[in-house]
């Protein structure tokens, strides 16, 4: 009876200790659960994903993508999150990459951008000559043309017997009438010629006005005169002396000789 009694509680003892221990296993698996769950949680680290072909070409110094797909990095998420789906992420264009790497001055002006020109000084007015060209001119003696303007085209001199131009124009007269000046000016020459006699120019602006055949010259070199103040009286234009008594007038404009009879009222 005292055996049965101390065989009971060793049963008891043991059975205790049984549960104590299955208790002790069942809270290390749960631990050892949890973590393995948490663990397999953990979102892993996402690489760049760049296409299976892809060539490269230089554009300015810039590396550009011409592979057939655009390149699409995602960007590790941070501990918690969960990675941004590729869908939802808009792609890079290459324009765009161009545009960046060639910096925010030159990526703000458009390609078709034309540079400004310079804007041009104003030129400034022209001075007015002091000395105007006269419009017209009055005859200088007589009012009649006996031989014309021949320019570049020679005509048949009867003193001299040949072929020559004639650089200006015969106005007839007699001899001893008073030469005028034709519009007013100064005086540049005065001299006497061996073919053409007593030769007094006066220059108007851009116009020399060449009276010859002149005698009594009255006028000096230097002075001044109006239109119609005498120069002398007609003489001979030794020449053309076979024209009978006339005053061979010419006129250059800007060192050329021009027909007088544009000019003669």
């Amino acid at each position: 009876m005292k055996y049965g009694r101390q065989h009971g509680k060793n049963s008891k003892g043991f059975y205790l200790a049984l549960g104590v221990s299955l208790l002790a296993v069942g809270a290390a698996a749960w631990v050892t659960y949890d973590s393995v769950v948490n663990f397999t949680e953990e979102p892993p680290a996402v690489s760049s994903v760049e296409p299976a072909r892809q060539v490269e070409k230089t554009v300015s110094g810039v590396t550009e993508s011409t592979s057939s797909a655009p390149m699409i990095v995602l960007e590790e998420p941070e501990s918690g999150g969960s990675p941004e789906p590729a869908s939802q992420l808009e792609p890079v264009s290459s324009q765009a990459a161009v545009s960046a790497a060639a910096g925010p001055e030159q990526a703000a002006e458009p390609a078709d951008a034309q540079p400004e020109e310079p804007e041009q000084p104003e030129a400034e007015p022209a001075q007015a000559d002091t000395a105007e060209t006269p419009q017209s001119l009055a005859y200088p003696v007589g009012s009649e043309i006996s031989q014309a303007f021949s320019g570049a085209n020679p005509v048949y001199s009867e003193t001299m017997g040949d072929w020559r131009v004639h650089s200006g124009v015969d106005l007839p007269a007699q001899t001893g009438e008073t030469v005028s000046a034709a519009c007013e000016g100064v005086v540049s020459s005065v001299s006497q010629d061996a073919l053409l006699g007593g030769c007094v120019v006066v220059t108007q602006g851009e116009l020399e006005l060449h009276y010859c055949g002149v005698d009594e010259i009255c006028v000096k070199e230097g002075d001044a005169v109006a239109q119609g103040d005498p120069l002398g009286r007609l003489g001979e234009v030794p020449i053309e002396g076979a024209d009978g008594a006339h005053l061979h007038f010419g006129v250059k404009s800007a060192g050329k000789w021009i027909d007088p009879q544009s000019l003669l009222q």
